[in-house]
């Protein structure tokens, strides 16, 4: 399938029916009527991607897990005396 930018942005939800149809996921009935190929055009569009939180701060989704988990991790250490407990190692060590 070959799909020219100005043919496709004059009249996008001919080309995405088109589109899932030729990978072999064509729209049924309901979702047409449903409104759900105009959804996923406003999903995809320009405006809507480049004012997500990853394209305007710059943080995706893995980097803020890690952020998330490496911070709860650090407040899961439990320093009593010498002795360093951590739910990873679940012994204790002495320093």
């Amino acid at each position: 399938m070959f799909l020219k930018y100005e043919e496709v942005m004059n009249d996008s939800e001919l080309y995405v029916k088109k589109l899932a149809e030729s990978i072999g996921y064509p729209f049924s009935f309901e979702e047409e009527q449903g409104g759900l190929v105009k959804k996923l055009i406003d999903l995809c569009s320009f405006e809507n991607l480049s004012n997500l939180d990853v394209n305007k701060t710059g943080n995706d989704m893995k980097t803020t897990m890690r952020q998330r988990t490496r911070r709860s991790s650090e407040k899961a250490r439990l320093e009593i005396g010498k002795t360093i407990l951590h739910p990873r190692w679940l012994i204790g060590s002495t320093i």
